[in-house]
């Protein structure tokens, strides 16, 4: 759908289906997983009203509010397009219930929502609009000062979220959504890992084989079929997760992961304003927030094959322990990271994340049991099927050499994870 289409899809929505006067429709951000509008409402002849209300998990239209964030899914993310937007609105809901103040106050209220199966328009939700800005790429460059004064609050966030307690209605792994009543309840995840399940590893296990499943949809990868992967492919989802499962200590307690640091921040105080995308959420363990989350403070947990030099520096610090002295650090990038490029680890940032979690007592990759094993495993699921394998604009983009180039190392990488296994 070209962007004017788009955005008179999300107008009528706004308009039509919520009943709102909208003034004005900014859209928000580079698409990805969602269309997401800034909506300015008319509130001249009186509060604004919603058409549609009293659905679970969300809360009444204040009678002064000005400006409404609309999010409408993107159709053709990798995502669960019939669950994702219950599973966010629970998600939040569940925070709203049982989670801390430090967290309570940082999650935008929901007003309205569709899911897609239930909406000719597609589905979408309405937020609470929070103020403050992303950070993200800009993070390694701040001053040393504000980054901790952030990293401390980042800290305490994700000491919330594995503190959160879980209703005894969420009884499994996997998402969330609501029952009859407007209980939150285990449920189907936005994430591509199948429906609810009550085994940790029965997660790897749906993930491997949806991997599996994306490679086979994959004209560029055929499923590794061409190759001796695909055997070795198949016989370790048949038997391996459950032996490697049988080696490792497993979690006892389920956490519910943010899955993304997507923060909002006020750019003169550098507090942390908002707390975005619980769509990625999902009920695992507090090793899987270190699989999907701290990008930007390189607290993210690499593979263990990766061939960038610094990143399996990284990984071995996360995991074991950070040296001293700290390597050098090259200079941070000044724009968007290109394909194929090298992390340019920022040490002292990575070790200061570090500490921060540290002096709080949360759980990280050094105290999680199993990291190391738990953390191959995902890391060798994802490298099944990668997300570019998939895309026709990347491939047009690379070339033909440089794709074959990319095919043959993650041929090597899944080769080095079987062989390891024993596959």
């Amino acid at each position: 759908m070209a962007v004017e289409e788009q955005l008179a899809h999300a107008r009528k929505i706004a308009t039509e289906r919520l009943g709102l006067k909208v003034v004005d429709i900014a859209p928000q951000g580079r698409v990805y997983n969602n269309f997401t509008y800034k909506l300015s409402v008319d509130a001249a002849n009186g509060p604004p009203v919603l058409q549609s209300t009293g659905q679970h998990g969300t809360t009444d239209l204040p009678p002064d509010v000005q400006s409404l964030i609309l999010r409408i899914p993107n159709p053709d993310a990798s995502l669960n397009q019939d669950a994702r937007v219950e599973h966010e609105v629970a998600a939040l809901a569940l925070v709203r219930i049982s989670g801390p103040p430090v967290l309570q106050s940082l999650i935008p209220n929901v007003y309205s929502w569709a899911c897609v199966s239930q909406a000719n328009e597609g589905g979408w939700i309405l937020y609470e609009c929070k103020e403050g800005v992303n950070i993200g790429l800009e993070f390694p460059r701040l001053p040393h000062e504000k980054q901790k004064l952030l990293l401390s609050q980042l800290a305490q966030i994700t000491k919330a979220f594995q503190e959160l307690p879980l209703p005894a209605s969420i009884d499994r792994y996997g998402g969330l959504r609501f029952n009859e009543d407007g209980e939150v309840v285990s449920g189907p995840a936005a994430l591509p890992i199948g429906e609810p399940v009550q085994s940790y590893q029965d997660i790897y296990r749906n993930v491997l084989r949806h991997q599996i499943e994306l490679s086979d949809s994959s004209e560029f990868i055929n499923g590794w079929k061409s190759t001796d992967l695909r055997e070795r492919l198949d016989k370790f989802a048949a038997k391996g997760v459950e032996e490697l499962f049988k080696r490792v200590t497993i979690p006892n307690r389920k956490t519910l992961v943010h899955g993304t640091q997507n923060v909002l921040v006020d750019p003169e105080t550098y507090q942390i304003t908002g707390l975005l995308d619980l769509e990625f959420s999902q009920v695992a363990s507090p090793l899987e927030e270190y699989l999907y989350s701290f990008h930007d403070v390189h607290g993210l947990l690499p593979g263990a094959h990766t061939t960038d030099e610094g990143l399996l520096a990284l990984r071995r610090a996360l995991l074991h322990g950070f040296p001293d002295p700290l390597p050098e650090s090259p200079p941070p990038p000044t724009g968007p990271v290109r394909f194929g490029s090298k992390r340019n680890i920022q040490w002292h940032l990575a070790k200061a994340w570090d500490d921060e979690l540290a002096k709080l007592g949360v759980q990280r990759p050094a105290t999680i049991p199993s990291a190391d094993e738990i953390s191959r495993l995902h890391w060798f699921a994802q490298d099944i099927c990668p997300f570019y394998f998939l895309q026709t604009m990347w491939l047009e983009a690379v070339g033909e050499e440089r794709a074959k180039e990319e095919y043959e190392k993650q041929y090597r990488l899944l080769d080095q994870y079987l062989k390891g296994w024993g596959y």
